[in-house]
């Protein structure tokens, strides 16, 4: 609210500095999409959420399987890794632009016949304060805002990023199963002391029913998060073309350390949703030709019938889209680097 205050205020006021437009913009894009993950993650819908992972990891720690605690195992590494990282760049985005205005050389300016030193704010968003003669309140407001509004930043897209990686291990599991489809099987005769024609079918009706609960998730999960994906893609080369536009424009030491590390920061989280989205589409598909790899030439009729509209659902890969126009994918990270580029372009003719 405050960066689009102060856009607002700039665009009022005839202001005719390209970068400070482009700079409020772009952090109030940023700060928008973080609020609307945050809202998801508190409201019912995002609690439907969490009861579903807080469920499935229980199941998990109740199966006497081994393989499957070390397929949670990993992908639980794989999200502590990625939020690890993330949180340590967007902690290091804080500290460099806390104690930029420390770094920056002074300057002055003059308002009537009075003549101010004019620090610079670490983040330019409205404050109740004079940054001239209350520079000192201006600078711990800007400061509690700036940790406050990167605390919904990052929390929202962790949360965002595990609700893929539940996907993804789900997915995993899901092909564990008919990966070791015989071995299940037989785990199931030894069990309920069943013949062999009724453990296939009662192993392919598990696997049917989590296939399906994946779909289910996944088509759930995107309703809920497309539109706020399309307010974060769409907007992410003007973002990261201002950035490099910045440095260009005051090309020295101080710029290039904070603008290069929220550069690295954008970069890297566009390229994980772009990766998770790019993976659940990938291994969703593998399903049916795993279906296919197992010797199913021993089972019976019915369940080789049952196979082939397994094999036909894995067709229709599963993805997450911007808003409804298209999925998100390695291809849309591409896309978005070429938009940096082309925008950057635009902007050096001013």
């Amino acid at each position: 609210m405050f960066e689009f205050m102060n856009l607002i205020q700039t665009i009022i006021k005839h202001e005719r500095s390209l970068e400070i437009m482009i700079t409020n913009y772009m952090l109030a894009s940023l700060h928008l999409s973080g609020l609307l993950k945050s809202g998801l993650c508190k409201s019912k819908k995002g609690a439907k959420y969490m009861k579903k992972i807080i469920d499935f990891e229980k199941k998990i720690q109740e199966s006497d399987d081994k393989k499957l605690m070390v397929l949670y195992k990993r992908n639980c590494s794989a999200f502590r890794t990625t939020a690890a990282g993330y949180f340590v760049c967007v902690f290091m985005i804080v500290v460099c632009y806390g104690s930029s205005s420390l770094l920056r050389p002074k300057q002055y300016v003059t308002v009537g016949n009075i003549t101010y030193e004019a620090k610079q704010l670490p983040i330019q968003i409205w404050s109740p304060f004079n940054p001239f003669t209350q520079f000192g309140l201006a600078y711990l407001w800007a400061i509690s805002i700036g940790a406050q509004l990167a605390f919904y930043f990052v929390a929202g897209d962790l949360v965002i990023f595990g609700y893929t990686i539940f996907a993804l291990c789900k997915i995993d599991m899901l092909k564990h199963f008919i990966e070791n489809f015989f071995k299940k099987a037989e785990e199931i005769r030894n069990h309920l002391k069943c013949d062999e024609a009724e453990s296939y079918r009662i192993l392919q009706r598990e696997c049917i029913i989590l296939h399906q609960d994946i779909i289910s998730y996944m088509k759930i999960l995107n309703s809920h998060i497309k539109y706020i994906m399309f307010m974060d893609f769409l907007p992410g080369s003007i973002q990261m073309a201002a950035l490099m536009y910045q440095v260009m424009k005051n090309l020295n030491l101080v710029q290039v350390v904070l603008i290069g590390e929220f550069l690295l920061t954008l970069v890297t989280r566009f390229l994980i949703y772009c990766l998770n989205a790019n993976k659940i589409h990938e291994q969703s598909q593998l399903i049916g030709t795993i279906w296919y790899q197992i010797d199913w030439t021993v089972l019976p009729e019915d369940v080789k019938k049952n196979m082939i509209i397994c094999i036909n659902r894995s067709h229709k890969p599963l993805s997450i889209t911007i808003g409804d126009f298209q999925n998100i994918s390695l291809v849309t990270f591409v896309a978005i680097v070429k938009g940096t580029y082309t925008y950057m372009m635009f902007l050096t003719t001013f």
